[in-house]
């Protein structure tokens, strides 16, 4: 996935600053004049919001989003077509490393990515324990190498260096994160291409924000992504290509469909679906870098029943409950995520946690050479 290719042509930036509350700017696709600009200067205003500044020009030559993405970025991003608008809230500028970046395109204002730059379940997210669901979901793929990070054909996200951020060693990492609002086209070569501009994208920003931050790490690109996952009939005896897994007869049905994420990473995610169209009932969820683990925190706290430990058993805490239960435990030094979410309740979800859950975490450990951990799942009502 190199660049060599796309170099930008050396003429005029078509990025035009904008100032309103936020920071706005205007990214015209056609050829610039003064009917361009005086439309622009019109859908803003109607937006309610304040038109350019005194004495700027239209075409300054900044990159999108804090200097992170050019002309050829933002051509490749599903905008739609006609001139692309940019609000901003650099990283820095505020608390801490966040950020924001909202890209608008389409004739009709209808397209639309959005970029963060946050701390998942921090003290300043907008989610306490939401962002697992799209960022961790089986349809990514790690972005290999050096990258704590991953893509799909409608998001990618990647881990800034505690180093440049100041996270604490026991602190969820900021990342900065990428959300085109949908979930791929379907059609898989089409997917592998938008998944490849989408790890890119992520990474060029996320080393905008490094030098925005005022640090000198930078990430390389991606070279190679995985497989892209794909649906696939799921196995009665052998859920999420587990051995020996299955889902109690508690749960809603037989699942007919599984995803699993591809690639080695710090994340295993599998979905399964009770339908032949889809796979969103049930995921499975593993996840064995410490820092990440902590983003899950929230959950493993707070999902219902508290789970423990037998005695002599090794550290371990979680709670179930009827759409999300979560265990943690320590693996090779390291604190280990495992989560349960139902999403197509079962007539007994609690009884289907109280069973696949156990039972997953002990395969699990044993896939990564963990010693065996075993809950102890507290008695209680079937549902």
């Amino acid at each position: 996935m190199t660049d060599d290719a796309h170099a930008p042509e050396p003429t005029p930036s078509r990025l035009a600053r904008w100032r309103g509350t936020a920071r706005w700017r205007r990214m015209g696709r056609g050829k610039p004049g003064t009917a361009l600009a005086a439309a622009v200067v019109g859908a803003l205003l109607g937006a309610g919001l304040t038109a350019w500044q005194a004495g700027v020009t239209p075409f300054s030559g900044e990159a999108a989003c804090w200097g992170s993405l050019d002309d050829r970025d933002l051509e490749e991003l599903p905008l739609g077509s006609g001139d692309i608008g940019a609000q901003e809230q650099p990283p820095g500028d505020g608390t801490a490393a966040d950020g924001s970046c909202r890209l608008i395109g389409g004739e009709d204002r209808g397209w639309e990515v959005n970029v963060r730059v946050h701390t998942p379940t921090g003290p300043y997210a907008r989610e306490s324990d939401g962002w697992h669901e799209k960022f961790l979901a089986s349809d990514m793929s790690p972005l290999g190498g050096e990258l704590t990070g991953m893509a799909s054909a409608a998001r990618s996200w990647l881990a800034l260096p505690a180093e440049c951020t100041g996270a604490a060693s026991y602190a969820p990492p900021t990342v900065v994160d990428v959300d085109t609002g949908g979930n791929g086209v379907g059609e898989p070569e089409q997917d592998r291409e938008m998944r490849a501009v989408l790890a890119r994208v992520v990474t060029r920003l996320a080393n905008g924000t490094l030098a925005k931050l005022g640090c000198d790490d930078r990430f390389e690109e991606p070279e190679r992504l995985p497989a892209l996952p794909q649906p696939r009939d799921a196995s009665p005896a052998a859920v999420c290509g587990i051995d020996g897994l299955t889902v109690p007869p508690s749960a809603k049905s037989t699942p007919e469909l599984e995803r699993r994420s591809t690639g080695d990473g710090p994340v295993r995610s599998c979905d399964l679906g009770y339908s032949d169209h889809d796979v969103d009932d049930l995921r499975l969820l593993t996840v064995d870098d410490p820092g990440l683990a902590r983003i899950l925190d929230p959950v493993v706290r707070d999902s219902g029943i508290p789970v423990t430990v037998p005695e002599g058993a090794p550290e371990g805490y979680g709670t179930l409950g009827s759409t999300q239960s979560a265990f943690r435990t320590e693996c090779k030094g390291v604190y280990v995520v495992f989560l349960l979410r139902q999403h197509e309740i079962a007539d007994n979800p609690l009884r289907t946690a109280r069973t696949l859950l156990p039972r997953y975490v002990r395969a699990e450990t044993e896939r990564l050479g963990c010693a065996r951990a075993d809950m102890r799942v507290p008695p209680g009502p079937a549902a």
